[in-house]
């Protein structure tokens, strides 16, 4: 049996937060020690046995508390839990293979995890820059203070051109709430853009509240924007 397995069939969440904290409040709640909390605002969620904290967001399960705690690696955590409540973990300098693959595995996700940030950032920055170009296009051409709405309505250029701003704006907010994994408004499937997001191969509404949904949304849209299938800004005589 592994350290993990051995760690996980023997304890409780329960019993790690007594031995760390203290015991919990009648609502059965602890105080966090991640924060200053005084009133206790750390649960755990009785189906899977991992803690929470509603105020500061700290999560997992009991091997990632002590590892928060102790502000250690996962190795040390496990011998400090069989050291602290008599496991027999041996303290061998070999790791059992399911500790290392699951070091490895926490490694590559949070390797991903920050190469996945760079790339947003840069397409955001990217979609900043175009938002404000269409603001300043907008600004340049809206109607202006004691103009007639009249005359602006029958200046082509210049309604053209806010029409336009308007429109390519709305794709580029909805391409800033894909990649922060914003929930879908229905509003924009009004927006002549609507094909761009069936482009996607799924409907708009596919991505209401399923988060797993938001994920992929957020990833195919990353790929497709660093491919230059979906530009911020498109030409105006594209424009509907």
């Amino acid at each position: 049996m592994g350290w993990i397995e051995k760690v996980n069939e023997s304890l409780t969440m329960e019993e790690v937060l007594e031995k760390y904290v203290g015991s919990p409040n009648r609502m059965k709640k602890y105080l966090c020690p991640f924060h200053s909390d005084t009133h206790p605002s750390l649960s755990i969620n009785p189906r899977t046995g991992r803690f929470t904290c509603f105020a500061c967001g700290e999560r997992g399960d009991m091997i990632d508390f002590v590892q928060k705690l102790f502000q250690t690696d996962q190795r040390t955590a496990l011998l400090t839990l069989s050291r602290d409540f008599n496991l027999g973990i041996e303290s061998s300098t070999d790791e059992p293979e399911t500790v290392k693959a699951e070091r490895r595995k926490r490694e590559l996700e949070k390797k991903q995890a920050e190469e996945m940030k760079i790339r947003v950032q840069e397409q955001k920055q990217r979609l900043w820059l175009a938002r404000k170009v269409l603001d300043d296009c907008y600004d340049s051409n809206a109607p202006r203070k004691g103009e007639k709405f009249e005359d602006f309505m029958n200046n082509e250029k210049r309604t053209t051109a806010c029409m336009w701003a308007v429109y390519q704006r709305a794709w580029v907010l909805w391409l800033e709430d894909c990649l922060d994994e914003e929930p879908y408004i229905e509003g924009y499937v009004e927006c002549d853009f609507s094909f761009d997001l069936w482009a996607l191969g799924y409907m708009p509404t596919d991505f209401v509240e399923d988060k797993n949904n938001l994920r992929r949304r957020k990833k195919l849209v990353l790929e497709k924007l660093e491919k230059g299938e979906f530009e911020p800004i498109c030409n105006r005589n594209t424009m509907t």
